[in-house]
């Protein structure tokens, strides 16, 4: 028999990155949206700006940890090797030692590598990007 060894937790811990950045455009968005509809009265500081973006980080840590923690649950239910709690702190190595040995290859691992290491390198131009598309609309 054989049963898919990478769970929907392990897709969503894949992610967070992304979330964060998403969260972090959503946030944007929603504060430039107040501000045409006629809340232009906000007095938004810098220090709002870096509240918010450190309730995103708490939101995208917790749901990673959920995903971890359901993801092992997900391992050890289905007789499948679970590699340690340890390597939550170091996530792409908790992903190459998942599909490492489960046979499951490594292209999650790779997109998570893509995803979450080299993807950060340009954050700042794609975010000031969707800023200035975003003005100018």
């Amino acid at each position: 028999m054989n049963k898919e060894k990478n769970s929907v937790y392990l897709k969503l811990l894949m992610f967070p990155y992304l979330l964060f950045t998403i969260g972090n455009i959503v946030f944007l968005w929603f504060v430039i949206f107040m501000y045409f509809i006629g809340f232009n009265q906000w007095d938004i500081s810098g220090a709002d700006v870096f509240n918010a973006r450190v309730f995103i980080s708490v939101l995208v840590f917790l749901v990673s940890f959920f995903s971890f923690i359901k993801d092992r649950v997900f391992l050890k239910k289905n007789g499948f090797y679970c590699p340690s709690w340890v390597w939550f702190v170091f996530p792409p190595l908790y992903i190459y030692k998942r599909q490492k040995y489960n046979d499951s290859g490594f292209e999650y691992f790779w997109v998570f590598i893509f995803i979450n290491l080299f993807l950060p390198l340009y954050n700042q131009g794609i975010l000031m990007g969707i800023i200035t598309i975003t003005l100018r609309l």
